[in-house]
């Protein structure tokens, strides 16, 4: 949410392309993430490439950074369960056909007397090395301020 005031330092080294449109139906609903079996457990380390807000002025509740460092245990051969971890942060979710989509939402009062949610997710193909993270947050039943999104391009080796 834009909250110039209480704007925390990013890598703002290239704008967003777009922000999220304002109003309750702006980000999509709380992440609901499935979980399924799977066979064996694999492990992969994780490093955050970029990280881009949609404004230098927008707090975005969430522990990526530009350089910080995750892991990724995902079931395998085949499909099944797989989790993100940054930090105390895990992001919760599958992996299908080699496709990883993990997610996390949060809920937290804000300044402006709103409550705010955010919806977190990491997609992306294992093969191509690279995973997607996309933020986007909503107000919980009000109109405020304008939200906020986020995006980054994660490294996986």
């Amino acid at each position: 949410m834009d909250a110039s005031a209480d704007a925390r330092l990013v890598d703002q080294s290239a704008p967003l392309d777009s922000g999220v449109e304002a109003g309750a139906d702006a980000a999509p609903p709380l992440c609901l993430a499935e979980l399924v079996g799977g066979d064996g457990l694999c492990t992969r380390a994780l490093r955050v490439l970029s990280f881009v807000m949609s404004s230098p002025a927008c707090f975005v509740d969430t522990p990526f950074r530009r350089g910080a460092l995750g892991r990724l245990d995902y079931s395998c051969p085949g499909d099944g369960s797989a989790l993100v971890t940054f930090g105390a942060r895990q992001y919760r979710g599958s992996t299908r056909a080699g496709e990883v989509d993990v997610c996390f939402s949060t809920s937290y009062p804000w300044s402006d007397g709103c409550t705010w949610e955010s919806t977190q997710r990491i997609t992306g193909a294992l093969a191509a090395g690279r995973l997607q993270f996309r933020y986007q947050e909503r107000t919980a039943g009000r109109v405020c301020g304008s939200p906020c999104s986020a995006r980054a391009e994660i490294e996986v080796f």
